[in-house]
Protein backbone atom coordinates (compact mmCIF):
# COMPACT_ATOMS: atom_id res chain seq x y z
CA UNK A 1 0.00 0.00 0.00
CA UNK A 2 2.85 2.65 0.87
CA UNK A 3 6.20 2.25 1.95
CA UNK A 4 6.42 4.02 4.82
CA UNK A 5 10.53 4.16 5.88
CA UNK A 6 11.82 3.35 2.16
CA UNK A 7 14.77 1.30 1.60
CA UNK A 8 15.22 -2.30 3.61
CA UNK A 9 14.35 -0.87 6.68
CA UNK A 10 10.99 -1.56 8.68
CA UNK A 11 8.27 1.00 9.77
CA UNK A 12 7.06 -1.32 12.26
CA UNK A 13 3.65 -0.33 11.53
CA UNK A 14 1.84 -1.17 15.16
CA UNK A 15 -0.95 -0.79 17.68
CA UNK A 16 -4.32 -0.17 14.95
CA UNK A 17 -6.84 1.58 16.28
CA UNK A 18 -10.02 2.37 13.78
CA UNK A 19 -11.53 6.21 13.84
CA UNK A 20 -14.03 7.29 11.56
CA UNK A 21 -13.58 5.29 8.77
CA UNK A 22 -9.58 5.13 8.81
CA UNK A 23 -6.96 3.16 10.46
CA UNK A 24 -4.82 5.11 13.03
CA UNK A 25 -1.22 3.75 14.20
CA UNK A 26 2.16 3.71 14.98
CA UNK A 27 5.20 3.64 12.45
CA UNK A 28 8.09 5.09 12.10
CA UNK A 29 9.31 6.70 8.94
CA UNK A 30 12.89 6.79 9.24
CA UNK A 31 13.26 10.44 10.00
CA UNK A 32 10.61 11.62 12.36
CA UNK A 33 11.10 8.30 14.83
CA UNK A 34 7.61 6.92 15.75
CA UNK A 35 4.80 9.25 15.44
CA UNK A 36 0.59 9.12 15.05
CA UNK A 37 -0.16 7.30 11.17
CA UNK A 38 -3.35 6.51 9.50
CA UNK A 39 -4.39 5.72 6.53
CA UNK A 40 -7.55 5.17 4.27
CA UNK A 41 -6.82 2.27 2.45
CA UNK A 42 -4.99 4.35 -0.22
CA UNK A 43 -1.37 5.46 -0.41
CA UNK A 44 -1.79 8.75 -1.00
CA UNK A 45 -4.27 9.01 1.76
CA UNK A 46 -1.32 6.78 3.98
CA UNK A 47 -0.18 10.16 5.94
CA UNK A 48 1.88 10.99 9.35
CA UNK A 49 -1.00 12.66 11.11
CA UNK A 50 1.08 15.13 13.01
CA UNK A 51 5.05 15.28 13.89
CA UNK A 52 4.52 15.44 17.82
CA UNK A 53 7.69 15.51 19.17
CA UNK A 54 10.05 17.15 16.69
CA UNK A 55 13.46 15.31 15.79
CA UNK A 56 14.55 11.91 15.38
CA UNK A 57 12.78 10.66 18.25
CA UNK A 58 8.99 10.81 18.13
CA UNK A 59 5.84 11.18 19.96
CA UNK A 60 4.80 7.86 20.28
CA UNK A 61 8.86 6.60 20.68
CA UNK A 62 9.26 3.45 23.14
CA UNK A 63 5.87 3.48 23.94
CA UNK A 64 2.35 1.94 22.69
CA UNK A 65 -0.10 3.79 21.10
CA UNK A 66 -3.34 2.87 22.56
CA UNK A 67 -6.40 5.30 23.03
CA UNK A 68 -7.86 5.62 26.28
CA UNK A 69 -11.37 7.37 25.50
CA UNK A 70 -13.29 8.64 22.52
CA UNK A 71 -15.55 12.03 22.93
CA UNK A 72 -16.97 14.59 20.97
CA UNK A 73 -15.03 13.76 17.69
CA UNK A 74 -11.98 13.23 19.29
CA UNK A 75 -10.06 10.20 20.23
CA UNK A 76 -7.38 10.55 23.75
CA UNK A 77 -4.41 8.69 23.83
CA UNK A 78 -0.54 9.47 25.60
CA UNK A 79 2.16 10.76 23.63
CA UNK A 80 5.50 12.17 24.25
CA UNK A 81 5.91 15.84 25.18
CA UNK A 82 8.69 18.18 24.29
CA UNK A 83 11.32 15.38 25.54
CA UNK A 84 11.41 11.17 25.68
CA UNK A 85 11.17 11.46 29.57
CA UNK A 86 7.48 13.74 29.16
CA UNK A 87 4.15 11.74 28.89
CA UNK A 88 1.07 13.80 28.71
CA UNK A 89 -2.36 13.40 27.55
CA UNK A 90 -3.09 14.33 23.82
CA UNK A 91 -6.42 14.25 21.69
CA UNK A 92 -6.32 14.15 18.14
CA UNK A 93 -9.77 14.36 15.48
CA UNK A 94 -7.59 12.99 12.79
CA UNK A 95 -5.90 16.35 11.22
CA UNK A 96 -2.33 18.04 12.17
CA UNK A 97 -4.07 20.96 13.54
CA UNK A 98 -6.84 18.43 15.82
CA UNK A 99 -3.86 16.89 17.34
CA UNK A 100 -3.14 18.64 20.00
CA UNK A 101 -1.95 18.38 23.78
CA UNK A 102 -4.88 18.60 26.16
CA UNK A 103 -2.63 20.06 28.96
CA UNK A 104 0.86 20.10 30.26
CA UNK A 105 -0.68 18.73 33.90
CA UNK A 106 3.13 18.37 35.16
CA UNK A 107 4.84 21.57 33.31
CA UNK A 108 8.33 21.06 31.63
CA UNK A 109 10.48 18.14 30.66
CA UNK A 110 9.22 16.07 33.49
CA UNK A 111 6.23 13.33 33.23
CA UNK A 112 2.81 13.36 34.52
CA UNK A 113 2.15 9.70 33.58
CA UNK A 114 -1.55 10.02 32.74
CA UNK A 115 -3.26 6.38 33.63
CA UNK A 116 -5.65 3.95 34.90
CA UNK A 117 -8.46 5.69 32.98
CA UNK A 118 -11.94 5.87 33.96
CA UNK A 119 -15.28 7.14 32.28
CA UNK A 120 -17.91 8.70 34.64
CA UNK A 121 -20.78 11.29 33.96
CA UNK A 122 -19.08 11.96 30.80
CA UNK A 123 -15.93 12.97 31.69
CA UNK A 124 -12.52 11.00 32.24
CA UNK A 125 -10.88 9.92 35.59
CA UNK A 126 -7.20 8.96 35.68
CA UNK A 127 -4.21 9.34 37.88
CA UNK A 128 -1.53 11.78 37.61
CA UNK A 129 1.14 13.53 39.20
CA UNK A 130 1.83 17.13 38.71
CA UNK A 131 5.47 17.31 40.14
CA UNK A 132 4.37 19.18 43.37
CA UNK A 133 1.00 16.80 45.11
CA UNK A 134 2.20 13.25 43.65
CA UNK A 135 -0.06 10.90 42.10
CA UNK A 136 -3.18 12.20 42.69
CA UNK A 137 -7.09 11.81 41.38
CA UNK A 138 -7.23 13.80 37.90
CA UNK A 139 -10.64 14.26 35.67
CA UNK A 140 -10.85 16.04 32.19
CA UNK A 141 -13.49 17.19 29.66
CA UNK A 142 -11.10 17.22 26.34
CA UNK A 143 -10.46 20.69 27.40
CA UNK A 144 -7.38 22.54 28.87
CA UNK A 145 -9.63 24.30 31.68
CA UNK A 146 -11.44 20.98 32.20
CA UNK A 147 -8.62 19.60 33.07
CA UNK A 148 -7.88 19.14 36.70
CA UNK A 149 -7.09 17.75 39.85
CA UNK A 150 -10.10 16.38 41.75
CA UNK A 151 -9.23 16.26 45.03
CA UNK A 152 -5.74 16.28 46.87
CA UNK A 153 -6.16 12.98 49.09
CA UNK A 154 -3.03 12.95 50.71
CA UNK A 155 -1.54 16.34 51.18
CA UNK A 156 2.29 16.54 50.48
CA UNK A 157 4.55 15.32 47.88
CA UNK A 158 3.58 11.95 47.78
CA UNK A 159 -0.04 11.72 46.37
CA UNK A 160 -3.10 9.57 47.63
CA UNK A 161 -2.89 7.35 44.34
CA UNK A 162 1.25 7.06 44.66
CA UNK A 163 2.84 3.46 43.88
CA UNK A 164 -1.01 2.49 43.08
CA UNK A 165 -3.24 2.05 40.37
CA UNK A 166 -6.23 4.23 39.61
CA UNK A 167 -9.10 1.39 39.39
CA UNK A 168 -12.92 1.89 40.68
CA UNK A 169 -14.41 -0.75 42.57
CA UNK A 170 -17.98 0.29 42.28
CA UNK A 171 -20.56 2.71 41.30
CA UNK A 172 -23.67 3.67 42.92
CA UNK A 173 -25.38 6.52 43.47
CA UNK A 174 -23.69 9.11 42.19
CA UNK A 175 -20.50 7.85 43.21
CA UNK A 176 -17.51 6.19 42.14
CA UNK A 177 -15.54 4.05 44.83
CA UNK A 178 -11.66 3.05 44.77
CA UNK A 179 -8.73 2.78 47.28
CA UNK A 180 -6.44 5.63 48.03
CA UNK A 181 -3.74 6.72 50.40
CA UNK A 182 -5.07 7.85 53.64
CA UNK A 183 -3.03 9.70 56.10
CA UNK A 184 -0.05 7.98 55.19
CA UNK A 185 1.79 5.50 52.28
CA UNK A 186 1.32 2.81 54.37
CA UNK A 187 -2.42 3.29 54.80
CA UNK A 188 -4.92 2.07 52.23
CA UNK A 189 -8.77 2.95 52.82
CA UNK A 190 -11.85 2.98 50.78
CA UNK A 191 -12.54 6.27 49.21
CA UNK A 192 -15.49 7.37 46.75
CA UNK A 193 -15.93 10.62 44.36
CA UNK A 194 -18.88 11.94 42.61
CA UNK A 195 -16.21 14.40 40.81
CA UNK A 196 -16.10 17.14 43.41
CA UNK A 197 -13.66 18.09 45.91
CA UNK A 198 -16.07 17.97 48.73
CA UNK A 199 -17.78 15.01 47.56
CA UNK A 200 -14.26 13.08 47.10
CA UNK A 201 -14.60 11.43 50.34
CA UNK A 202 -13.02 8.62 52.89
CA UNK A 203 -16.15 5.79 52.92
CA UNK A 204 -14.76 5.28 56.48
CA UNK A 205 -11.03 5.02 58.20
CA UNK A 206 -11.91 1.52 59.00
CA UNK A 207 -8.08 0.37 60.15
CA UNK A 208 -8.11 4.08 62.34
CA UNK A 209 -4.22 5.64 62.53
CA UNK A 210 -1.55 4.84 59.96
CA UNK A 211 -2.45 1.54 59.31
CA UNK A 212 -3.74 0.16 56.31
CA UNK A 213 -6.98 -2.06 56.51
CA UNK A 214 -5.90 -3.08 52.76
CA UNK A 215 -9.66 -3.80 51.32
CA UNK A 216 -9.68 -5.82 48.30
CA UNK A 217 -11.85 -8.50 46.30
CA UNK A 218 -14.86 -6.57 46.01
CA UNK A 219 -18.71 -8.10 45.15
CA UNK A 220 -21.53 -6.34 44.64
CA UNK A 221 -24.43 -8.65 46.52
CA UNK A 222 -28.10 -6.70 47.26
CA UNK A 223 -27.23 -3.59 46.30
CA UNK A 224 -24.34 -3.38 48.70
CA UNK A 225 -20.83 -4.26 47.88
CA UNK A 226 -18.94 -6.74 50.07
CA UNK A 227 -15.30 -6.95 50.52
CA UNK A 228 -11.89 -7.93 52.40
CA UNK A 229 -10.50 -5.57 55.09
CA UNK A 230 -8.81 -5.85 58.41
CA UNK A 231 -9.25 -3.65 60.76
CA UNK A 232 -6.26 -3.74 63.08
CA UNK A 233 -7.93 -6.14 65.54
CA UNK A 234 -9.83 -9.61 64.01
CA UNK A 235 -7.83 -9.40 60.80
CA UNK A 236 -8.94 -10.26 57.23
CA UNK A 237 -12.63 -11.02 58.07
CA UNK A 238 -15.94 -10.36 55.75
CA UNK A 239 -17.06 -6.57 55.49
CA UNK A 240 -19.56 -4.73 53.33
CA UNK A 241 -20.55 -0.92 52.80
CA UNK A 242 -23.71 0.89 51.27
CA UNK A 243 -21.35 3.77 51.03
CA UNK A 244 -22.07 5.73 53.91
CA UNK A 245 -20.02 5.62 57.42
CA UNK A 246 -22.80 3.87 59.36
CA UNK A 247 -23.72 1.52 56.88
CA UNK A 248 -19.33 0.19 56.76
CA UNK A 249 -19.43 -2.64 58.84
CA UNK A 250 -17.74 -5.64 59.73
CA UNK A 251 -20.36 -8.56 58.56
CA UNK A 252 -19.06 -11.32 61.25
CA UNK A 253 -15.46 -12.15 63.15
CA UNK A 254 -15.40 -15.63 61.20
CA UNK A 255 -12.48 -16.45 62.99
CA UNK A 256 -12.55 -14.80 66.73
CA UNK A 257 -8.72 -14.21 67.04
CA UNK A 258 -6.37 -11.82 64.90
CA UNK A 259 -6.19 -14.09 62.38
CA UNK A 260 -9.45 -13.48 60.33
CA UNK A 261 -11.30 -15.78 58.50
CA UNK A 262 -9.77 -14.61 54.92
CA UNK A 263 -6.25 -13.90 56.01
CA UNK A 264 -4.08 -15.53 53.54
CA UNK A 265 -6.69 -15.94 51.18
CA UNK A 266 -9.02 -13.88 48.66
CA UNK A 267 -12.69 -13.50 49.01
CA UNK A 268 -14.02 -15.95 46.40
CA UNK A 269 -17.37 -15.39 45.62
CA UNK A 270 -18.83 -19.06 44.26
CA UNK A 271 -21.92 -17.97 43.24
CA UNK A 272 -25.45 -16.81 45.09
CA UNK A 273 -28.80 -18.66 45.45
CA UNK A 274 -31.93 -17.64 47.14
CA UNK A 275 -30.83 -14.62 49.06
CA UNK A 276 -27.10 -15.88 50.12
CA UNK A 277 -23.91 -15.84 48.62
CA UNK A 278 -21.18 -18.83 48.85
CA UNK A 279 -17.49 -18.34 49.53
CA UNK A 280 -14.14 -19.84 51.13
CA UNK A 281 -13.01 -18.86 54.62
CA UNK A 282 -11.16 -20.45 57.67
CA UNK A 283 -13.46 -22.43 59.97
CA UNK A 284 -11.36 -22.83 63.36
CA UNK A 285 -7.58 -22.19 61.92
CA UNK A 286 -6.00 -20.47 59.55
CA UNK A 287 -5.24 -24.10 57.56
CA UNK A 288 -8.60 -24.91 57.85
CA UNK A 289 -10.66 -23.83 54.65
CA UNK A 290 -13.95 -24.57 54.53
CA UNK A 291 -17.16 -23.30 52.39
CA UNK A 292 -19.42 -20.63 54.14
CA UNK A 293 -22.40 -18.74 53.10
CA UNK A 294 -23.65 -15.35 53.94
CA UNK A 295 -26.81 -13.35 53.57
CA UNK A 296 -25.15 -9.90 55.12
CA UNK A 297 -25.82 -10.43 58.41
CA UNK A 298 -23.73 -11.90 61.23
CA UNK A 299 -26.65 -14.43 61.85
CA UNK A 300 -27.13 -15.69 57.90
CA UNK A 301 -23.00 -15.93 57.88
CA UNK A 302 -23.10 -19.54 58.76
CA UNK A 303 -20.34 -22.69 57.91
CA UNK A 304 -21.96 -24.74 55.21
CA UNK A 305 -20.60 -27.95 56.05
CA UNK A 306 -17.05 -29.08 58.23
CA UNK A 307 -16.15 -31.67 55.27
CA UNK A 308 -13.04 -32.41 56.88
CA UNK A 309 -13.37 -32.03 60.66
CA UNK A 310 -11.20 -30.37 62.48
CA UNK A 311 -8.11 -28.14 62.04
CA UNK A 312 -7.87 -29.17 58.73
CA UNK A 313 -9.26 -28.00 55.09
CA UNK A 314 -11.41 -29.58 52.38
CA UNK A 315 -9.90 -27.21 49.71
CA UNK A 316 -13.62 -27.30 47.73
CA UNK A 317 -13.19 -26.05 44.27
CA UNK A 318 -14.64 -26.20 40.61
CA UNK A 319 -18.55 -25.49 41.81
CA UNK A 320 -20.61 -26.07 39.00
CA UNK A 321 -24.28 -25.27 39.74
CA UNK A 322 -26.97 -27.73 37.78
CA UNK A 323 -30.73 -26.98 37.34
CA UNK A 324 -32.00 -28.96 39.27
CA UNK A 325 -30.87 -26.85 42.39
CA UNK A 326 -28.26 -29.19 42.93
CA UNK A 327 -24.39 -27.59 43.44
CA UNK A 328 -21.30 -30.34 42.78
CA UNK A 329 -17.83 -29.48 43.70
CA UNK A 330 -14.20 -31.30 44.43
CA UNK A 331 -13.66 -31.93 47.94
CA UNK A 332 -11.74 -33.88 50.51
CA UNK A 333 -12.06 -35.23 53.73
CA UNK A 334 -9.88 -37.35 55.72
CA UNK A 335 -11.67 -41.23 54.60
CA UNK A 336 -11.62 -40.58 50.92
CA UNK A 337 -9.21 -37.64 49.85
CA UNK A 338 -10.57 -35.78 46.96
CA UNK A 339 -13.50 -36.64 45.53
CA UNK A 340 -17.21 -35.28 44.39
CA UNK A 341 -19.44 -33.59 46.32
CA UNK A 342 -23.27 -32.71 46.29
CA UNK A 343 -25.02 -30.35 48.03
CA UNK A 344 -29.12 -29.98 47.38
CA UNK A 345 -29.09 -26.14 47.66
CA UNK A 346 -32.71 -25.52 48.88
CA UNK A 347 -32.16 -27.77 51.87
CA UNK A 348 -28.65 -25.99 53.00
CA UNK A 349 -28.90 -24.44 56.17
CA UNK A 350 -25.90 -25.41 58.24
CA UNK A 351 -24.96 -28.58 56.57
CA UNK A 352 -23.89 -31.81 58.90
CA UNK A 353 -22.33 -35.03 57.48
CA UNK A 354 -23.24 -38.32 59.01
CA UNK A 355 -19.90 -39.73 60.76
CA UNK A 356 -18.77 -42.86 59.03
CA UNK A 357 -19.07 -44.94 62.19
CA UNK A 358 -23.04 -44.18 62.33
CA UNK A 359 -23.70 -44.90 58.78
CA UNK A 360 -23.16 -47.92 56.45
CA UNK A 361 -23.49 -48.97 52.84
CA UNK A 362 -23.56 -52.07 51.10
CA UNK A 363 -22.90 -53.77 49.21
CA UNK A 364 -20.28 -51.64 47.19
CA UNK A 365 -19.44 -52.29 44.41
CA UNK A 366 -23.09 -53.17 43.39
CA UNK A 367 -24.77 -54.91 40.47
CA UNK A 368 -26.72 -53.16 38.02
CA UNK A 369 -30.19 -53.33 39.43
CA UNK A 370 -29.80 -54.85 42.94
CA UNK A 371 -30.37 -53.63 45.73
CA UNK A 372 -28.28 -51.60 47.95
CA UNK A 373 -28.74 -51.21 51.85
CA UNK A 374 -28.89 -47.90 53.73
CA UNK A 375 -28.30 -48.22 57.42
CA UNK A 376 -27.62 -46.22 60.17
CA UNK A 377 -27.53 -46.95 64.57
CA UNK A 378 -29.02 -43.40 65.20
CA UNK A 379 -32.27 -42.88 65.65
CA UNK A 380 -34.44 -40.95 63.36
CA UNK A 381 -37.54 -39.51 62.88
CA UNK A 382 -37.58 -37.40 59.42
CA UNK A 383 -37.65 -38.62 55.88
CA UNK A 384 -34.95 -40.08 53.78
CA UNK A 385 -34.41 -38.52 50.26
CA UNK A 386 -31.70 -40.89 48.39
CA UNK A 387 -30.50 -38.90 45.20
CA UNK A 388 -28.07 -41.14 42.47
CA UNK A 389 -26.00 -38.86 40.50
CA UNK A 390 -23.39 -40.11 37.44
CA UNK A 391 -19.82 -38.12 38.24
CA UNK A 392 -20.80 -35.03 36.10
CA UNK A 393 -23.54 -34.48 38.37
CA UNK A 394 -26.76 -35.40 36.26
CA UNK A 395 -29.15 -36.94 38.63
CA UNK A 396 -30.39 -40.22 37.67
CA UNK A 397 -32.74 -41.40 40.15
CA UNK A 398 -34.24 -40.08 43.00
CA UNK A 399 -36.74 -41.26 46.00
CA UNK A 400 -38.04 -40.51 49.11
CA UNK A 401 -38.60 -42.61 52.09
CA UNK A 402 -40.95 -41.43 54.46
CA UNK A 403 -42.16 -41.04 57.84
CA UNK A 404 -38.56 -42.91 59.47
CA UNK A 405 -39.10 -43.88 63.26
CA UNK A 406 -36.24 -45.28 64.76
CA UNK A 407 -33.01 -46.45 63.04
CA UNK A 408 -32.33 -46.32 59.86
CA UNK A 409 -32.69 -49.39 57.99
CA UNK A 410 -33.83 -49.52 54.38
CA UNK A 411 -32.74 -50.29 50.75
CA UNK A 412 -32.21 -48.28 47.81
CA UNK A 413 -32.95 -50.07 44.21
CA UNK A 414 -30.06 -48.95 41.62
CA UNK A 415 -31.12 -48.48 38.03
CA UNK A 416 -30.13 -50.91 35.44
CA UNK A 417 -26.93 -48.77 34.36
CA UNK A 418 -23.85 -49.21 32.80
CA UNK A 419 -20.75 -50.32 34.33
CA UNK A 420 -18.93 -47.09 36.56
CA UNK A 421 -18.68 -44.78 39.29
CA UNK A 422 -21.49 -43.19 40.61
CA UNK A 423 -22.79 -40.68 44.00
CA UNK A 424 -25.38 -41.60 46.05
CA UNK A 425 -26.13 -39.02 48.04
CA UNK A 426 -28.48 -39.81 51.18
CA UNK A 427 -30.75 -36.56 53.12
CA UNK A 428 -32.36 -36.86 56.36
CA UNK A 429 -34.41 -33.94 57.71
CA UNK A 430 -33.06 -32.04 54.46
CA UNK A 431 -29.90 -30.99 55.69
CA UNK A 432 -28.01 -33.83 57.30
CA UNK A 433 -26.87 -35.61 54.49
CA UNK A 434 -23.91 -38.29 53.34
CA UNK A 435 -22.62 -38.50 49.73
CA UNK A 436 -20.52 -41.84 48.98
CA UNK A 437 -18.96 -43.01 45.56
CA UNK A 438 -20.52 -46.57 44.81
CA UNK A 439 -18.89 -49.13 42.04
CA UNK A 440 -21.79 -50.25 39.68
CA UNK A 441 -21.27 -53.77 38.00
CA UNK A 442 -22.54 -55.40 34.93
CA UNK A 443 -24.65 -58.31 35.43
Amino acid sequence: MKDICPGTTSSDPEYFYEFNNELYFRANNGANGYELWKTDGTSAGTIQVKDILPGSDGGLQSMAFEVVWQKNGYFYFIARNGSLLDRELWKSDGTASGTQLVKDICPGTTSSDPEYFYEFNTELYFRANNGANGYELWKTDGTTTGTIQVKDILPGSDGGLQSMAFEVVWQKNGYFYFIARNGSLLDRELWKSDGTVSGTQLVKDICPGTTSSDPEYFYEFNNELYFRANNGANGYELWKTDGTISGTNQVKDILPGSDGGLSSMALSIYFTYNGSFYFQAHTSTLGDREIWKSDGTANGTVLVQDIYSGANSSNPESFIMLPNDYIIFLAQDATNGKELWSFYLPGVTSVNEIPNNEFALYPNPIVSGGLINIKSNQSWKSDLVVNLFTVAGEIIHSRRIQNLNGNLETSFQIPELPSGVYILETILADKVRKTSRIIVLNK
